[in-house]
């Protein structure tokens, strides 16, 4: 039987027992909003829930969460208002809070300053940026791509006056040398570096890993396994991180996953919010390096010639950019399912997962 668009819809929701959510597994911009195509034209996938459970949306007005959780669709969590009602409801939760004044902020508000004004002049790369402040990649990427510390501007490049610049003997016009020149067309119009964000690769992860955030303990080949942190590549984590509250398991994850795998694979400097899902989804299942093989091997079907040494740096991340989101996507998936099935042939005994894992290879 055919299914209806609003099935459909539903098949890409994953219900979250403890907030309620139902979290969107479709495709995800770099904000943390899900996206759908409905009838030849794209939405955000907490709209089309509002239009496919609720009715229409009038004109001037916006689809809010009560649950503040972007990737959520379910209706219960939604409500319609203008924009300075969406904007009212964020200062009343206190998601408002700038720079400093946010308990969490990593950095001052004189270093972001700094740090903005490096990015513009385009002197440094991110991980050269994130490893001098000592924070994650993800931290600094968020900072270029404005979404957070947006308030906090960059130095203005100190360009010499006019007069000060010397003519032209023939002309008696002022000669600008192109550094000069470079200088003012990015601060006039520097365009804020797209780069994914970890937060909603951990998320399309975890939906892998424990939907339900259950923190259910499963042993396998790599010994116990919570969260997607397996105790045989992670031996220095405490008996408390199998054995404690799941809350506190997650965090933990989170934190081990952001620095062992999205830090190491350079993800942050990926610009497609998809791609980067799926590399650190790979990361975190077959390990950093074969990820990494992997992300080089699809880069160079296409053509290219990177040596796959699993290392992921500046020629690769270049090409990775470069290909069609989309086509490299699928090469990904492709590959994973590969790696999948030559495990299963070669031990008889994984087999039993080959179904799940190309489950997951496809997603």
């Amino acid at each position: 039987m055919k299914l209806t668009p609003r099935e459909r819809f539903l098949a890409k929701v994953c219900p979250e027992p403890k907030g309620g959510c139902w979290l969107w597994r479709g495709q995800v911009r770099a904000d943390g909003y899900g996206l759908v195509r409905f009838e030849r034209k794209v939405y955000l996938a907490h709209r089309l829930a509002w239009k496919f459970f609720r009715g229409e949306i009038s004109t001037g007005l916006v689809v809010c969460h009560k649950c503040d959780v972007r990737a959520c669709v379910n209706p219960e969590h939604l409500f319609l208002g203008t924009m300075m009602d969406n904007v009212r409801d964020m200062m009343e939760k206190g998601r408002s809070r700038l720079g400093e004044k946010n308990t969490s902020a990593k950095l001052t508000t004189e270093q972001v300053r700094k740090i903005k004004t490096i990015l513009a002049e385009g002197l440094l790369r991110v991980s050269d940026i994130a490893r001098e402040y000592g924070v994650a990649h993800s931290t600094i990427g968020c900072i270029a791509r404005g979404t957070s510390w947006r308030h906090v501007k960059a130095d203005t490049p100190q360009l010499p006056e006019l007069d000060d610049i010397p003519a032209d003997p023939a002309t008696q016009e002022p000669m600008i040398a192109d550094e000069i020149r470079i200088a003012i067309s990015k601060t006039f119009h520097l365009e804020a570096n797209r780069m994914a964000d970890f937060k909603t690769a951990f998320l399309f992860t975890l939906q892998h890993e424990d939907s339900t955030r259950s923190g259910k303990v499963t042993v396998d080949a790599g010994g116990r396994t919570r969260f997607g942190i397996a105790e045989k590549f992670h031996p220095d984590l405490p008996e408390e991180f199998f054995t404690g509250p799941a809350e506190d398991a997650l965090v933990e994850a989170e934190k081990i996953e952001e620095r062992e795998y999205w830090d190491a694979m350079r993800l942050a400097e990926v610009e497609d919010q998809n791609v980067a899902n799926k590399l650190f989804d790979m990361s975190v299942n077959m390990g950093v390096r074969q990820a990494a093989v992997y992300a080089q091997r699809a880069v160079n079907s296409q053509g290219q010639q990177l040596t796959e040494d699993g290392n992921i740096g500046p020629r690769t991340l270049a090409a990775i950019n470069a290909i069609d989101p989309q086509t490299y996507y699928g090469l990904l998936c492709q590959f994973s399912a590969a790696h999948y099935r030559h495990i299963a042939t070669n031990n008889p005994a994984q087999a039993v997962n080959l179904a799940g894992w190309l489950k997951r290879a496809e997603a």
